[in-house]
């Protein structure tokens, strides 16, 4: 089975030049595909002086969102390879060695799952899949204070669940993970419906239904440089409405929210903005 990397690039060319570099001559890889998402600087053509028979840069022709961006890049990988297996990073991924893909690519064709991701270390922690929430956790979540204290403690596992090679879990993070793409046709690619955040909630839900299996492998690790793409383009606030955007869509779709759920949704977000207003312009005062 032949394995295609995909990146998707926004404003954040020195992130992706250094991924590129990191990856290329790794010979598991048959092929990496660029998605430029119609970056507002001098991105794509940056990235298209960087020449390499396995590196492919394709330009977006409007920013719709990372699930589109990720779509346009899978799309032309499943043309170009048929049958294969597909790592979705983020720009701000720095793998250790080729060692840690080729481990991936052979599990995910060795078991019985058409999702894998590995563990990931970040500045703030790890991060090793999760459980799916429902409604009335994601309700809770939206509380100030106390909301993410709450919601983390309803999704996470415990650490026991993390023994052996791998582990099952309902959703993984979506900087890194390696999908089959027959199953990725099966569930009609991403949803374009959110333009930042909650893509890996929509998925393992899609997932779920179909019966398939996301699972973590224990012992591969990679680095995330967490949210530098991100905080190039987005300050604080808009970055919190996009993700309360996101999750409104996510639980009104595939949570099917009542309209009395979405007013509770919706008044503990509008508290936690408000304070995230005040906190804002204490700041700059």
């Amino acid at each position: 089975m032949k394995l295609a990397y995909i990146i998707l690039n926004y404003n954040d060319f020195p992130s992706t030049s250094n991924l590129i570099e990191n990856i290329k001559d790794y010979q598991i890889i048959d092929l990496i595909v660029v998605v430029d998402n119609h970056s507002t600087d001098q991105s794509y053509q940056q990235l298209k002086k960087m020449k390499h028979p396995k590196v492919v840069v394709l330009k977006a022709e409007e920013n719709k969102g990372f699930a589109s961006g990720l779509n346009l890049g899978c799309r032309y990988a499943i043309k170009k390879l048929g049958p294969c297996h597909l790592v979705l990073s983020n720009a701000d991924m720095i793998i250790g060695s080729e060692e840690n893909i080729k481990e991936l690519h052979l599990l995910l064709g060795q078991r019985k799952i058409d999702v894998l991701a590995p563990v990931i270390t970040q500045k703030d922690g790890i991060s090793r899949g999760w459980r799916l929430p429902s409604i009335q956790t994601e309700i809770l979540g939206n509380l100030p204070i106390i909301g993410q204290k709450i919601y983390r403690k309803r999704i996470l596992y415990p650490k026991m669940h993390y023994k052996g090679e791998i582990s099952r879990v309902e959703a993984v993070s979506g900087c890194f993970f390696l999908i089959t793409s027959t199953l990725l046709e099966k569930l009609g690619f991403f949803d374009e419906n959110t333009f930042l955040y909650y893509e890996e909630y929509i998925l393992g839900k899609k997932i779920k239904e179909t019966k398939s299996e996301i699972a973590v492998a224990n012992n591969i690790t990679v680095f995330h440089n967490h949210s530098v793409s991100i905080d190039r383009s987005l300050n604080r606030v808009m970055k919190f409405k996009e993700l309360k955007k996101s999750q409104a869509y996510f639980c009104k779709t595939y949570l099917k929210a009542t309209k009395k759920e979405m007013f509770f949704l919706n008044l503990n977000k509008n508290i936690t903005l408000g304070l995230l207003y005040i906190r804002c312009f204490l700041h700059l005062k």
